[in-house]
């Protein structure tokens, strides 16, 4: 297919064959959410893991991932402790 829009489902997803490869990855890219649960990829903590998660789990998991606070993740953009826990609590769904 060339060109084209892109046909979502009722759920909200990408119809696969619907819309050229570009319009696809466009759509991808301008609605993660919509295109990750459309093919059933749960996109919040709670549908990952089927529960909500606590605030000291938060922490615990934020803590690990940075050796206590004293190192950082990433390259382009060095994600400290603190940045890990914002974005933990955007997950949290």
């Amino acid at each position: 297919m060339s060109g084209g829009s892109v046909i979502t489902n009722e759920d909200g997803g990408l119809k696969r064959s619907c819309g050229s490869p570009s319009a696809r990855c466009k759509f991808a890219v301008m609605n993660p959410e919509r295109f990750f649960g459309g093919i059933g990829m749960p996109t919040n903590i709670r549908e990952l893991i089927g529960r909500d998660i606590t605030d000291a789990q938060i922490e615990e998991m934020a803590h690990k991932a940075s050796c206590g606070g004293t190192s950082t993740l990433g390259n382009f953009l060095p994600l400290a402790k603190a940045d890990m826990i914002a974005i933990y609590n955007l997950a949290r769904g």
